[in-house]
């Protein structure tokens, strides 16, 4: 059986894709952890979710940090009429968490 030989070219080439998927692989469970962290922590977000600062403004500042934040709860949210936007907001500027502000959005489309 007659060998093939290599050129050195490829081997070249191997070894700078092998170092290539070596050097990107330990970021990669890294990424992934860091999602997962922020997503339990949304999860299990249930004090205010805010500096106070940021719950005296206006219901245009809650809005925008609900749709940025909870894009979900915006979506729900954003069916509401104006006066039971403002009975959540209402509540956020109380320092109710973001679980008791989707109870409220939950109670007020089922009605």
């Amino acid at each position: 059986m007659k060998r093939v030989q290599r050129s050195p070219r490829m081997k070249g080439v191997r070894f700078l894709c092998a170092a290539l998927v070596w050097s990107v692989s330990p970021a990669l469970p890294a990424a992934d952890t860091g999602y997962l962290d922020a997503l339990k922590a949304e999860a299990a977000s249930d004090g205010p979710a805010r500096d106070e600062h940021l719950r005296r403004g206006g219901i245009g500042d809650f809005e925008g940090w609900l749709s940025s934040e909870y894009p979900g709860s915006f979506a729900f949210y954003s069916k509401l009429n104006q006066n039971e936007k403002d009975a959540v907001f209402r509540d956020y500027r109380a320092g109710a968490g973001i679980e008791r502000l989707r109870e409220k959005i939950r109670d007020l489309l089922k009605n």
